[in-house]
């Protein structure tokens, strides 16, 4: 065989083998489809940009600018309002780009386009869509998008979609629910939930994990006499959560900060403030604060249900509580924990990160010694009930 034939057999070789390698959805008309979720994702769709190539569809993100980049698509269930999240790894700097497009006539047309901005994760959300249509959903990274199709990265993601009908109406801080000032702490609290939040749009996050997060918002009037508390809460036993916390008063519009994130191991936070203004509002942002890590991406979980409530101060200086309802030795615990508590501890329960009971006491005294020999290395929740209300905690056991 002549050396030419060698040649032109080893190129097609090597192409055939490129081909081979491309992801399946190197193109919007093999995209993947997606399952619709009915609210946030904890199902999420694996995906890879590494041997993808250049579409030729332009992102929505960087005016004519081409990248490698692959595809997927879900259809627009009833409520006409579709979400879409991206996870990349924790462990890459790069940013993603995600376009949402509609089609028509072979014609694809960009409708909104979200940069990740150096989060592990972007979202695009879709209002009055199309009930029935289906749309597609090109992921590229911005390097190489800029660079149209030349240099950057090449990398694992995960990806997933579902129905945003169910948005909170306290999603922004402009359409916070009021929740009314009690005499009586926690007298009349409010219920809330985060599932289906949009992301947070003012503020930093409480969060040490790199993400973003979502938010609701709630405001109160400040009493007649300054003194006001806030307090979050489980909604039922066993409901187990972690929250973050930021509160601001609204001066003519702009909102100045009066309360950044409290201790993260408090799983649900609280505020006091005294010496304000009567006739200010205090608006308080509820942030999602409960993620999994799978190894390559924190994902998101907003499923959180929680109470809310305020209540004057002034009328509770005389028997106010304690700042903390229990104290704990040692954490990171071993074999024993010890646990102290100001009031009468009525019930006392540990649970690990899924929700599982794994351990539960009902004392009726204000000291206890538990046996931990049982429990497997690993985080856990501790949660104490007095007559003066409840604390959870976060516990690690070597």
């Amino acid at each position: 065989m002549k050396l030419y034939q060698l040649i032109l057999i080893s190129l097609f070789f090597c192409s055939s083998l490129q081909l081979l390698a491309q992801p399946a959805n190197d193109d919007y008309t093999t995209a993947t489809a997606l399952t619709v979720q009915p609210q946030q994702c904890y199902d999420t769709t694996a995906g890879t940009l590494v041997d993808a190539t250049v579409s030729g569809v332009a992102t929505g993100c960087i005016a004519n600018k081409t990248g490698i980049d692959v595809w997927y698509s879900a259809v627009v269930p009833e409520s006409g309002e579709l979400s879409v999240e991206i996870y990349r790894p924790v462990n890459y700097s790069i940013e993603l780009l995600l376009t949402a497009f509609s089609l028509e006539s072979n014609t694809l047309t960009s409708i909104e386009c979200d940069n990740d901005s150096g989060n592990e994760f972007g979202r695009v959300t879709l209002t009055d869509q199309p009930v029935g249509a289906t749309l597609y959903f090109q992921i590229a990274e911005e390097v190489n998008v800029q660079n149209n199709g030349v240099g950057g990265h090449q990398i694992a993601f995960s990806i997933c979609a579902w129905d945003s009908s169910n948005t909170p109406p306290n999603d922004t801080y402009t359409s916070a629910i009021t929740i009314p000032v009690d005499a009586n702490a926690c007298g009349t609290p409010t219920q809330g939930t985060l599932a289906n939040a949009n992301k947070k749009e003012i503020g930093s996050a409480c969060t040490s994990y790199g993400y973003d997060t979502f938010d609701v918002w709630y405001k109160v009037g400040v009493p007649s006499s300054g003194e006001l508390s806030v307090q979050t809460s489980a909604l039922a036993q066993g409901s187990l959560t972690n929250l973050g916390l930021k509160a601001y008063r609204d001066d003519n519009g702009t909102l100045i900060e009066v309360v950044d994130c409290p201790d993260p191991d408090v799983f649900f936070p609280g505020f006091s403030l005294s010496g304000q203004n009567p006739a200010d509002t205090i608006f308080i942002q509820i942030q999602n604060y409960d993620a999994s890590y799978n190894g390559l991406y924190w994902i998101l979980h907003g499923q959180a249900a929680f109470q809310i409530c305020a209540w004057d101060d002034a009328t509770l200086i005389t028997e106010r509580p304690s700042p903390s309802l229990l104290s704990y030795y040692s954490n990171p615990m071993g074999n024993r924990l010890r646990v102290e508590s100001p009031y009468n501890i009525q019930s006392l329960a540990v649970y690990d990160l899924v929700g599982r009971e794994v351990l539960t006491k009902s004392p009726q005294k204000q000291k206890l010694t538990l046996d931990t020999y049982s429990l497997a290395p690993g985080v856990y929740l501790l949660n104490v009930q007095t007559a003066e209300g409840q604390q959870t905690v976060k516990l690690i056991k070597n």
